[in-house]
């Protein structure tokens, strides 16, 4: 069996300085992953954020679809100035649907 060297005490420092890094490395990949383990919590809390926002505004599209099918059985087809609270209903049309049959 061959003798045992021992390395010089530069090559030992560099070697302990190779350890460093790799340790650091190590350190920077798993602060990294806790970073993306909380950015995808994160993203999870704003899918469900949108979720209930989009709820909300599906159920404020039929409220308001129900709204006006209400107000024009009351007040018939026409323009609402939101402004002022006038509504100018649409004026009929003069000519009637011709109701009688060709033969």
């Amino acid at each position: 069996m061959a003798e045992p060297v021992k390395f010089e005490k530069e090559e030992m420092e560099q070697i302990a300085a190779f350890q460093n890094q790799y340790v650091q490395h190590q350190n920077s990949l798993g602060q990294i992953a806790v970073q993306r383990i909380q950015t995808e919590q994160r993203m999870g809390e704003l899918d469900a954020m949108e979720d209930e926002v989009r709820q909300a505004f599906e159920k404020t599209q039929q409220d308001e679809a129900a709204f006006v099918k209400v107000v024009n059985e009351k007040y018939g087809q026409g323009v609402l100035n939101p402004q002022t609270g006038e509504f100018t209903p649409n004026k009929p049309t003069d000519i009637e649907p011709d109701t009688s049959e060709t033969t």
